[in-house]
């Protein structure tokens, strides 16, 4: 009875597992899946880039997702998943009966990073240029004074690290940007405010790319400039002088706005 028991059992268990392998997706399924995604993210990108450019207008249609699925090789559902993705960005709205339309700039979500990726490819950063560095202005002003006030001791060590780094890159704009944006983190993180910590987190690819971009135009003299703007941040927050920490970086933000104005017309005149 109980040999017979068992074998049943083991019946049972056997046909579980041979349920199992025969669901399991094999290697082919998988890298067809991954393809798949792949090719969804080409779709995400591409869609992006010709919307931010202006090749499709606002309350434009898009391809319908049959047309989609050729025109890029991939099935309708992972073809639905890429227009979903779009719609999250606010790029796009997915209307019952009509399919999906380009929504109006105002809808843009840009604390996207994938569309913040598209303005930076698209060399069409003049277009949100003015608002970004308002936004930083508005936020790491106030980052700044209330780091005066809980910056601890290692944080201080970390600054005036990425300050030498900084210094030692004078001739390597890319490499000053990198330590630049780890400088400015430090003070956000220093600021005890997690809501303001999380508005820059989201820029942190563009304020990079931005930083590059000013860097490389501003010249040896632009990058000194700034540097002269982070020592005087990090004077005032050894000494822990919150309305001093107030005004630095009010204005290192008026020199990053200089900056950034002159590079743009660099832009313009080499188009």
């Amino acid at each position: 009875m109980y040999d017979e028991t068992l074998s049943e059992e083991n019946d049972v268990s056997s046909g579980q597992n041979k349920r199992l392998v025969e669901a399991a997706p094999s290697r082919d399924d998988v890298r067809k899946s991954v393809k798949q995604g792949v090719k969804a993210d080409v779709l995400v990108a591409d869609m992006a880039q010709r919307i931010v450019d202006g090749q499709l207008a606002p309350s434009s249609l898009l391809a319908s997702e049959n047309e989609l699925s050729q025109q890029y090789s991939m099935s309708r559902p992972h073809v639905r998943q890429a227009l979903q993705r779009l719609a999250a960005a606010g790029l796009i709205e997915t209307r019952h009966g009509l399919g999906s339309c380009v929504n109006p700039k105002r809808a843009w979500n840009l604390f996207d990073p994938m569309l913040l990726h598209a303005f930076v490819q698209s060399g069409n950063l003049a277009a949100i240029a003015t608002e970004l560095v308002e936004l930083r202005r508005m936020v790491e002003v106030e980052c700044c004074r209330l780091a005066a006030g809980n910056i601890r001791r290692d944080e201080l060590h970390d600054l005036e690290m990425w300050l030498t780094r900084m210094e030692a890159a004078l001739d390597n704009s890319e490499v000053m940007a990198q330590a630049d944006v780890r400088f400015h983190d430090v003070i956000i993180a220093a600021s005890r405010n997690r809501f303001l910590q999380g508005i820059m987190s989201y820029l942190a690819e563009l304020l990079t790319q931005v930083r590059t971009l000013t860097m490389q135009t501003g010249g040896l003299t632009g990058r000194r400039r700034a540097q002269t703007h982070h020592q005087m941040i990090y004077d005032v927050l050894v000494a822990g002088d919150a309305n001093a920490a107030e005004d630095a970086m009010r204005a290192h933000m008026k020199q990053l706005e200089e900056d950034m104005t002159q590079a743009l017309l660099v832009i313009a005149d080499s188009n």
